[in-house]
Formats: structure tokens, C-alpha cells, sequence
């Protein structure tokens, strides 16, 4: 399931003893296993340069790549994001950090200068001529995704023109411009020759045809995190290439596991030595054909998912749509449909033309999954599966929608195993009860709704616009009562001009509350300040729909 590094580029990390690159450049690439903090980092690469400005660029392709890697790793203890500290003020910065910002200031300027072309360079190491391979480049992107809060600003009005910040942006626009130009000169005969080969046989079976050079679907992983992960005015082409080749690499999985159970990335990773021009070496976790198998499988599906968060419905053209729909057609043909959940996100979100027999089986596939595979995936997966199914065109039956509503709102609820009463976040939330919305045959009723509008006003103070706009839709939808603030703070935050006003809402509260039971008057709330305007947004606790009873069906609410 879409657990784990669906964006994360793989942790292959790419810096192991390297089998391009001079004898110096693997020795030094051996040294880098070793390091253990970016003092360590500085010390070992940059030993007589106390500036970025001190001396001209030293290092080789491969070693830059391996040392963006390396980085990335100590940044984020082998996660994303920020790295420990990062919240504190910049005065508060420990020793680490500070090393860390130097060690980025400098690998900056040598990848500046390692990505320069050939003829504006001379002599050996960063300047020699040598370009980075595909593996080189990807690796270097992801890790500056990796670590994009230590990066500068790559707009042209970032820095000002003659202050300390300028030379580093200027590096980073430089850097990101070439490797862009780079990844683009090798993804493009991959995308071409894919491209070339369909519309010859009529767009033939995936992978069918003479095989050429395919990209590894780790380089794939690792070049969509930093498309999205990176703050730069990526070209056209270089999209273009990157999901053309993608969309072949993907054709490659389904061809070579009829023929090979190993697939391509066990076939890629047995034919290098590791480096950063290559993996870790050997065929998987699995250790043998089967399991390596499934990781291309599941691999092939989390790229779709990524392709999708990437590039939405207009990103690809109607030929390759197709032949992305073909490839999610044959994953899901296979016994246990590998990340049923990314394909079908995926699909939603490319608005790939899949058949309703398709749809219809990466949805079971999803529903029946193991209570753990669907902890794994987590809340927001597993409730994104459910509507881009049905925004592919799929109802479930009421017996679909109950054990939906068992796994979304039982199973992975804040009383399930694990979460210890955990309460909602409202990313979480608003995607789970979206998806509910979506099913025909599905309302909450009774303490359900109850529970449900509670839960709403309990992430609203914390909920981003995206958030309380599928609120907003789910609210709607099952026509619930919210109390008079938190409708507007939920209208607020999803975007509506009209604001009311307390008075007015609360208003509309007792009118709705007479129509519905048919008596004369507000008998609740009587006598309580009606019409004094409080000064802040949020309801009072006698208005708030009652969570006051733990556990029952949905848990502590």
C-alpha cells in the first residue's frame, strides 16, 4: 500500500563504494560512508576551504552526487523534511546546523561547477569535461529536495544583487538549470525510442518490440521528489521527457515480469556496483526472483501515484494517457494487485481512461486488504483509494459501503489498535469523510452524525483551506448541523466571501431548529446572551454537538 517512500525517491542512497569514476573518486566515495555528521562532511571534502568563495570546485561528478545523498541522509536522520533543531530560532542553531549550512553552501558552488559544459571547463575532477549520468543526476536533485530548507532562494529576486545571498542563489539557479538540461539530453531518447516503437506496431502489448535503454525506476522515483519537492521553473520538455520515459520504464515492468520474475531494477541493480553512479547492489529485500518482482511492482505503482501528485490530468498527452492506462490495466490484472490504492490515485488524478472492470478490481483489491496493509498505508490513503474510485465512475454496493465505513471510521478510527485515542488531524478527516460523502447508498445517521459533527469542530482551528474545503463538501452533502461559529469558521477557511455575522447565523440557527421541531420558540439557550456578538470565532460547549460518551462504534471521538 502507499505506505513507506512513495515520494521519498527510495532510500537506495546511492553513495555506496562506486564503480564509476577514478580510483580517487571511489576511495573518497568509501570515505563517505563513514561520515557521521556534516562536521565530518566538511572536513573530509572541503579540509582547506573555509568559504564557498575560497577556492574553485575539487570534486567529480560521482562524489557530488554521493555527498548530496550523504547530506540528505545526516539532514533527516534518513526521513524528510527538515532536520532536527529546525524549529529553533536561527539564533539557537546547534554546531550541526551550522555545518550543515556551510556543507550545502559548498556543494553548491562544486555542483555549479561540475554541471558547466565540457568545453567551458579544463582539467581533471569537477571541471574535466565528465557529465553526470542519469543516476548522478537524480541522485543530486533528490538530495537537494532532501534538504531544500538549508537551500537559498532560486527566484531572480530572492537575493539582492551584491549581497552575501546572491552568489549562492545565483549557483542554485545555475546548478538546477543544468542538471534540468542534462536529465532532459538522457530521458528523451528513452521516451522517443518507447514512443517510436508504439506507434510503429500500432501501439502494441507494454514492452513488446526491441528493447533499448530503459530508465531505472529508482533514478524515476528519485527525479519526480525533486520535481515537486524543488522551488524552480521546471522546462516543459524536461516534464515531457520525464513522463515519457517513466510511462516506458513502467511498460518494461509488465514485459520483463512475463518473462523474468526478476524485472528490470534487479536486472539494473545486479549490473552495477553501487557508487553514486549506482545501487546498493544485490536483487532486493526479498533476496530471489519473487519478491524482486513485486518490489518492480510496487515500485511501478507508487511511481503512478507520484506521476499523478506531479503532473494532474493535463500533464500528459491523450497517446501516452493511454498507454499509462494499459500499465495500470496489467498491474491490476496480477493475483494480489500491488498498491491498489496508489494506481487507483494515480489513475483519478492523470484522468487515465481505465475500463470499469479495472477500477472495479483495484477497488476490491483495497477494500479486501489486510487490517495491518491498510495501517500502513494510513487514513489519508486508503480514503483517497475510495474516491478516486468512485470519482472513476464506481458505487459500491451498501455491503461495500459498510465495510468501508467499518475500515475507514473503525479500523483506522481514532479507537483503533494502535492509535490510542489518537484524535483526528483534519487532513485526515476531511479525506475520509469526502470519500463517505461520495457513496450514493452511504449517510451517517443517528450518534453517527453526531459523532461526525464533532469531529469536524475539533480539527476546524487546525484544518487549511484544502482541508475545510472537503469539510465543506462532506457537510453539505449529508446536510449536517454545525454549530452557528464553526459553520462559519469552516466557510471562512474554505474560501466563501459572504461572512454573516454571528448574530445572523445564530439566527439562522433557531430557525432551523424551530422548523425541524415544530414548536414555538428556542428552548434551548433561552436567556443565554442571544444577540451578544462574542469577540473570537468558536462555539460555547453546551452548543457543541455531544462527545461527551467514549468509546461505541467510531471510538473516542
Amino acid at each position: 500500500m502507499q505506505a513507506g517512500n512513495t515520494g521519498g525517491g527510495n532510500s537506495r542512497a546511492g553513495y555506496g563504494a562506486g564503480g564509476t569514476g577514478s580510483p580517487a573518486d571511489r576511495d573518497l566515495n568509501r570515505q563517505l560512508q563513514s561520515v557521521a555528521n556534516s562536521q565530518q562532511l566538511l572536513d573530509l571534502l572541503w579540509p582547506e576551504s573555509p568559504s564557498p568563495a575560497a577556492s574553485k570546485a575539487r570534486l567529480s561528478p560521482i562524489n557530488i552526487a554521493t555527498a548530496w545523498v550523504k547530506l540528505a541522509h545526516l539532514a533527516s536522520g534518513g526521513g524528510g523534511g527538515r532536520g532536527r533543531g529546525a524549529e529553533r530560532n536561527a539564533g539557537e542553531r546547534s554546531p550541526e546546523e551550522e555545518a550543515r549550512t556551510a556543507a550545502v553552501e559548498l556543494l553548491l558552488r562544486d555542483t555549479a561547477a561540475a554541471t558547466e559544459a565540457p568545453a567551458a571547463s579544463s582539467g581533471a575532477g569537477a571541471g574535466g569535461g565528465t557529465h553526470m549520468d542519469l543516476r548522478q543526476v537524480a541522485n543530486t536533485l533528490w538530495g537537494m529536495a532532501k534538504v531544500r530548507d538549508e537551500l537559498p532562494s532560486s527566484s531572480p529576486g530572492g537575493a539582492r544583487a551584491g549581497t552575501s545571498a546572491a552568489e549562492p542563489a545565483r549557483q542554485l539557479r545555475e546548478a538546477l538549470q543544468r542538471l534540468q538540461q542534462r536529465a532532459v539530453d538522457l530521458l528523451q531518447p528513452m521516451a522517443a525510442a518507447a514512443t517510436a516503437a508504439a506507434a510503429a506496431a500500432n501501439a502494441p502489448a507494454p514492452g513488446s518490440g526491441k528493447p533499448g535503454a530503459v530508465l531505472d525506476l529508482r533514478d524515476a522515483a528519485q527525479l519526480w521528489y525533486a520535481l515537486g519537492g524543488l522551488r524552480h521553473p521546471w522546462s516543459g520538455a524536461f516534464t515531457e521527457a520525464l513522463g515519457g520515459a517513466t510511462v516506458a520504464a513502467l511498460e518494461a515492468v509488465l514485459a520483463a515480469g512475463e518473462v523474468d520474475p526478476a524485472g528490470p531494477v534487479v536486472a539494473a541493480a545486479a549490473a552495477r556496483t553501487g557508487g553514486a553512479g549506482g545501487g546498493r547492489g544485490g536483487g532486493g529485500r526479498g533476496g530471489g526472483g519473487g519478491g524482486a518482482a513485486v518490489e518492480s511492482r510496487t515500485a511501478a505503482a507508487q511511481l503512478v501515484f507520484r506521476m499523478g501528485t506531479q503532473m494532474g490530468g493535463g500533464g500528459l498527452q491523450a497517446p501516452l494517457r493511454a498507454r499509462l492506462a494499459a500499465v495500470v490495466e496489467g498491474l491490476s490484472a496480477a493475483a494480489q494487485p500491488p498498491n491498489p490504492d496508489c494506481l487507483l490515485t494515480g489513475a483519478h488524478l492523470l484522468r487515465l481512461p481505465l475500463p470499469p472492470a479495472v477500477v472495479r478490481r483495484l477497488h476490491d483489491a483495497a477494500l479486501s486488504c489486510s487490517g495491518g496493509e491498510a495501517a500502513r498505508a494510513g487514513r489519508v490513503a486508503m480514503a483517497r483509494a475510495l474516491h478516486s474510485a468512485v470519482q472513476l465512475g464506481l458505487q459500491p454496493a451498501s455491503g461495500e459501503a459498510a465495510r468501508w465505513e467499518a475500515r475507514l471510521l473503525e479500523e483506522l478510527g481514532p479507537g483503533a489498535a494502535g492509535r490510542q485515542g489518537a484524535p483526528w488531524r483534519s487532513e485526515e478527516l476531511s479525506w475520509t469523510l469526502l470519500a463517505l460523502s461520495g457513496v450514493r447508498v452511504y449517510a451517517p445517521e443517528g450518534e453517527a452524525r453526531e459523532r461526525i459533527a464533532s469531529a469536524v469542530c475539533g480539527v476546524l482551528r487546525k484544518a487549511r483551506a484544502n482541508d475545510a474545503t472537503r469539510l465543506r463538501a462532506a457537510v453539505g452533502a449529508w446536510g449536517l448541523r454545525l454549530p452557528a461559529r464553526e459553520r462559519a469558521l469552516l466557510a471562512q477557511k474554505a474560501g466563501e466571501d459572504v461572512w454573516e455575522g454571528d448574530d445572523a447565523l445564530e439566527q439562522q440557527d433557531r430557525e432551523r431548529e424551530e422548523a425541524e421541531r415544530g414548536r414555538g420558540g428556542w428552548q434551548q439557550g433561552q436567556g443565554q446572551g442571544q444577540g451578544q456578538a462574542r469577540g473570537r470565532l468558536g462555539a460555547r460547549r453546551e452548543d457543541r454537538p455531544s462527545s461527551s460518551s467514549a468509546g461505541g462504534r467510531w471510538g473516542s471521538w
